[in-house]
């Protein structure tokens, strides 16, 4: 699920805000996803330079490959048990306790074409 991923995604925010702190938040964010070299002369940290870059490399694509993955492990669940989308939506509220929606105008029992 996605609360998986909120340590990692507070790691990555951290390391955002202390780039957008000491490097300004336009430098910090060109170097996170590298449209600026980390020995730009408008870096002015050159080991905060670093760490943007190389999360911006290997941390950032890893998160987004893995929701995919957590997104197509879904879907191959549900083809595999052969539960519809609302099957599958059921489920899930009955899972997290959510509450159910109100059912739409025309369907329930006895009302048919």
């Amino acid at each position: 699920m996605v609360i998986d991923f909120l340590p990692l995604l507070a790691i990555l925010a951290v390391i955002l805000g202390i780039g957008g702190w000491l490097l300004g938040w336009q430098v910090a964010y060109d170097v996170l996803v590298l449209d600026r070299p980390p020995y730009d002369p408008k870096v002015k940290y050159a080991g905060v330079g670093w760490l943007l870059w190389l999360t911006g490399w290997l941390a950032v694509p890893s998160f987004i490959g893995a929701l995919a993955g957590e997104a197509v492990g879904n879907v191959m669940e549900r083809r595999s048990t052969g539960s519809t989308p609302a099957q599958a939506a059921r489920k899930l509220s009955e899972e997290e306790d959510l509450p159910r929606p109100p059912p739409s105008a025309g369907s329930g029992p006895g009302v048919g074409p």
